[in-house]
């Protein structure tokens, strides 16, 4: 990981999710990396349609098979830990089970 994202992980299951931008590309990628073996690293999200860009909220949480992120430019999302799929997530404002978008634990 590196630059100012570097802080921007979790860990679940023995995996390391993390965000971070790729100098290649001049695009953030949601990584999963395996923590017995750091070589085992793959890309489950790329760039601003997947809502993979510069980030709001310096967390990720990690929440029964699910990765939630926020982005700057487009809000709330989440994606299954395997990296099958991401989606745009909209809660109510009342709704009591979420937190600014981020479901409580």
């Amino acid at each position: 990981m590196s630059g100012a994202w570097r802080d921007l992980f979790n860990c679940a299951d023995g995996y390391l999710y993390h965000i971070d931008r790729v100098d290649e590309t001049d695009e953030y990628h949601l990584f999963r990396t395996d923590l017995t073996d750091p070589t085992e690293r793959i890309i489950l999200l790329t760039g601003d349609s997947e809502g993979v860009s510069q980030v709001s909220e310096l967390q990720l949480y990690i929440i029964n098979g699910w990765v939630y992120y926020q982005s700057v430019a487009s809000g709330d999302w989440r994606s299954k830990i395997d990296g099958s799929g991401a989606q745009l997530i909209t809660y109510a404002a009342t709704d009591e089970n979420s937190y600014g978008g981020i479901p409580k634990w």
